[in-house]
């Protein structure tokens, strides 16, 4: 009998909270901002169930940051996905499970299919091989 795996990539398979602490981390430095504005971008953030345009706008008004939502989120679409990375654990049991027969795909919420072409290309992610 054929099995199925579906999973969700945020924090099951990559570890979404590290990906955007090191994002964050960057971003808090090419602006010029405090250390402590991590904990203001990180609550705007909400483990990434705010919008993006509405967590930009929020950002630039909270830290007095001058560029454009949309050139901050260009920014983010560019960047953030390279902040992923996937532990070698991770990719072997994939690939233990594929071997085996199993069937394996990845679910991700229709919002993150496309984005609209003023915010820049396509997002994807860092590491695009196949696991």
């Amino acid at each position: 009998m054929p099995s199925l795996a579906l999973f969700d990539l945020d924090n099951t398979l990559l570890n979404r909270e590290a990906a955007f602490a090191l994002w964050a981390r960057s971003f808090i430095q090419e602006n010029d901002l405090s250390n402590d504005d991590w904990q203001i971008i990180e609550k705007l953030d909400a483990d990434g169930f705010t919008p993006r345009e509405l967590v930009f706008h929020e950002v630039r008004e909270t830290l007095g940051i001058t560029k454009d939502v949309k050139d901050l989120i260009v920014d983010y679409n560019v960047k953030y996905p390279a902040c992923y990375s996937i532990d070698e654990g991770t990719v072997r049991t994939v690939r233990r499970r594929r071997s085996n027969g199993w069937k394996v795909g990845w679910t991700v919420p229709p919002e993150c299919w496309t984005v609209p072409p003023e915010y820049g290309h396509a997002r994807g992610w860092g590491d695009q091989r196949r696991l």
